[in-house]
């Protein structure tokens, strides 16, 4: 059977192949179950085998090239603009195996067993902070049906369950009681275990060769480096709010109850009244002042219209 390219169609239990030769002809066409499947790549000749980059295909890309062939994977939606007509799984490996030949096609690259392992890592994390998230969810929604109102965070609510365990005379009932101590351990052990995932994740990111390269780029952590992305350290927007906050707020309260005193007095605003601002000084009353920091436009604006609230009288 002289297969140069031979497309396939994953699934859970039957696959379906389509092969061509080097003319384009097709010479194969079948459907195979799971346990064939391999036995079937193993007789054909080195050739050139297209997959979609879906469940499982990592792992039969990786059990196909110990059979010395040549695999490619692709994304699904790059290979849907080849589909001829009505969509099933014999035109689906048609589909798959034409397009694998093209040369301006883009590829997947295969993960590897420790590659998988990292990816199997982290999807198990995320699954634990959706539990954890869930429950706390549940249990604050729960409480608030009893009058208590616990604020938001995982720490707030284990403070919290410690006290309504702990006092009596709370007007918790027995039975919530009893669901409050089993939400508590389950919460325990939620955390428990995404303590020892953040210690796993760290440990393999010291030892892997391309997250220790971006464990030096500033912002993020771990669980976000070695996945090859990156957190901002502080929005935009927040950042500007602080500043305005923290560096203008001072400054503007004392020019507004300037600037009050005048206004009641009756009296003109001085120069350095009437545009405060080229020549705002955001350094405090204080021995360990820092120097004067420019704002940015953000900033400005956000102290702005603290200024015209205040200094108007509204």
């Amino acid at each position: 059977m002289d297969v140069t390219t031979l497309g396939i169609d994953l699934a859970k239990n039957l696959f379906r192949v389509h092969g061509v030769d080097a003319h384009g002809r097709t010479v194969v066409q079948r459907a195979l179950g799971r346990r064939q499947l391999l036995l079937f790549v193993a007789q054909l000749r080195s050739c050139l085998v297209g997959m979609a980059a879906c469940a499982g295909a990592h792992y039969w890309a990786r059990e196909i090239a110990k059979r010395g062939h040549q695999v490619r994977l692709m994304s699904p939606r790059f290979v849907r603009p080849y589909v001829k007509s009505n969509k099933n799984d014999a035109r689906d490996a048609e589909t798959i195996c034409e397009a694998v030949g093209r040369p301006s096609m883009r590829f997947v690259a295969p993960k590897s067993v420790a590659q998988q392992d990292m990816l199997a890592l982290h999807r198990v994390r995320s699954l634990l902070i959706r539990e954890r998230t869930a429950l706390i969810d549940q249990t604050r929604g729960l409480l608030a049906e009893y009058g208590i109102v616990v604020a938001q965070g995982p720490a707030r609510l284990r403070r919290a369950l410690a006290l309504i365990l702990e006092e009596r005379d709370n007007g918790v009932s027995e039975l919530l009681r009893e669901m409050l101590v089993e939400i508590s351990e389950r919460l325990r052990w939620l955390e428990e275990r995404l303590k020892r995932y953040d210690l796993r994740i760290a440990a393999l990111a010291r030892n892997d060769e391309h997250a220790a390269r971006l464990m030096k780029v500033e912002g993020g952590g771990p669980a976000d480096r070695d996945r090859g992305r990156r957190r901002p350290a502080v929005p935009p927007r927040a950042r500007a709010k602080r500043l305005a906050w923290a560096g203008a707020a001072p400054a503007l309260e004392r020019r507004a109850h300037a600037v009050a005193r005048h206004q009641q007095a009756r009296r003109p605003l001085p120069a350095h009244l009437t545009d405060p601002w080229r020549t705002l000084d955001l350094a405090p009353h204080s021995a360990q002042a820092r120097p004067p920091q420019p704002l940015d436009r953000g900033a400005q604006g956000a102290a702005r219209r603290q200024y015209r609230r205040r200094g108007a009288g509204q």
